[in-house]
């Protein structure tokens, strides 16, 4: 369940076939292959012979699944603490923010509010006085 060893397996199972490597049977380098997608859906069982232990190995097709769980499963933890703790925006929500109406209202409202400003809070123009540069002359 940790996402930078579901990457690291997936990159071992892609560059194990396609790179070269030393054989140690045959005692020499020998030429990596065409990547082919049984190479993807490979799973390894096997069993430790002394310890008598079984081993299960994922294809690298499990492998990004559970990569792509990892991420939304961490990107909702992310928005949720992003919401419940208090941080430089302002203070937090409660523990269950969004199992209220009010949270979800907003994303399906149909109601267009609008904005208007009033006359006091407009901006003016500011000019630029250009009386303190003194002379010089354009650059042509």
């Amino acid at each position: 369940f940790i996402p930078s060893f579901n990457y690291s397996k997936m990159y071992s199972v892609i560059s194990q076939v396609t790179s070269n490597h030393f054989d140690i049977i045959k005692g020499q380098l020998v030429d990596g292959r065409e990547l082919q997608w049984d190479d993807l859906t490979n799973t390894v069982y096997g069993e430790v012979p002394f310890m008598r232990k079984h081993f299960f190995v994922p294809s690298f097709v499990q492998d990004s699944i559970l990569l792509y769980m990892n991420i939304a499963f961490y990107g909702l933890l992310t928005w949720y603490f992003d919401h419940i703790l208090s941080h430089n925006r302002g203070s937090s929500k409660g523990f269950f923010f969004f199992l209220s109406t009010k949270y979800w209202s907003r994303f399906f409202c149909m109601e267009q509010k609008k904005f208007v400003l009033s006359p006091s809070k407009r901006t003016r123009k500011q000019s630029f006085d250009y009386s303190d540069m003194g002379e010089h002359d354009p650059v042509t």
